[in-house]
Formats: C-alpha cells, structure tokens, sequence
C-alpha cells in the first residue's frame, strides 16, 4: 500500500517517514512546568517477510511545531527551550493490509519511548508484522509530555 496514496488535511505527497500532526495542546502546571499533548499520523511502510515475525524498531522525529526541546539535564535557563521530563507515548496501527491470502498473520506496536533528538520529540516504536505480503501503511500517535519551562 503506498504512502502517496493518503490526502491528510489536504496535504499531497506524502512520503513514508512522513509525520502529519492532527493536534497539540500546552496547558500550564503550576508556575514552571507545561503539559504539552500531541496526535497525529505517521506514514510508514513496513512488510512482513515469512510467516515468522519481523521485528523493526523505526526512530521518528516529530514536527517541533515552533518549540525547542532539551532533555531535562541540558536545560539552560537563559535559552528559550523546553526541558522533556517525562513522557508518556502511545503508538496505534492506523492502515494495516496484506496483498494476498492471510496464514497466521499479524501486526504489532510492542513497545514506544518518547524521548528529545536535537531540538525535536522523538518516538522509539517497536513493531512487528507475520506474513510474507503484511504491510504497516500508517501509525497513530498521542503523546502528552511534562516540560520544566523557562522562567
């Protein structure tokens, strides 16, 4: 299934690796501390190959949506960034599919960590796929994260 194929919010050409953000949202927490929360879909092709599984670990980079991001240790109270204290990621299949006849198939998010790559959020996800034709097309995410801000 190919990843040209998806129109999300009239974008075009998507390609896989692709990150399209649905929403976000900053709430303050007390005088020093932000909940951000993120969703959106990302576009990623991943096939099975035999009927055993095929297990993939893909490193995405989020969109930074205007805002810098250190990780709590780096954080410099002169700069405008956010310091990732804690994170909690969800990872959701959105497009599976399998071109032929299904043996035993299956599709798999085992595991997802959110964490800070350069100045992006980033998401550690670990999936899985049985069957020679099974395709990942798309993945869903939320991710909602505690950021000690700038005062």
């Amino acid at each position: 299934m190919p990843c040209e194929e998806f129109d999300y919010l009239n974008l075009v050409n998507v390609r896989e690796g692709d990150v399209m953000p649905n929403s976000f949202l900053a709430v303050p927490v007390g005088l020093t501390h932000k909940l951000f929360r993120f969703s959106g879909i990302i576009c990623h092709n991943f096939v099975g190959q035999s009927g055993d599984w095929r297990r993939y670990t893909a490193t995405v980079t989020l969109p930074n949506m205007g805002l810098n991001w250190v990780s709590a240790s780096q954080v410099d109270p002169s700069q405008n960034r956010l310091a990732f204290e804690h994170g909690a990621a969800t990872v959701f299949l959105a497009s599976i599919s399998n071109n032929d006849n299904t043996v035993n198939a299956g599709w798999a998010v085992d595991r997802v960590i959110a964490g800070v790559t350069e100045d992006h959020l980033s998401l550690r996800i670990s999936l899985a796929v049985r069957d020679s034709d099974g395709f990942i097309a798309r993945l869903g995410y939320r991710l909602d994260i505690l950021a000690r801000t700038s005062l």
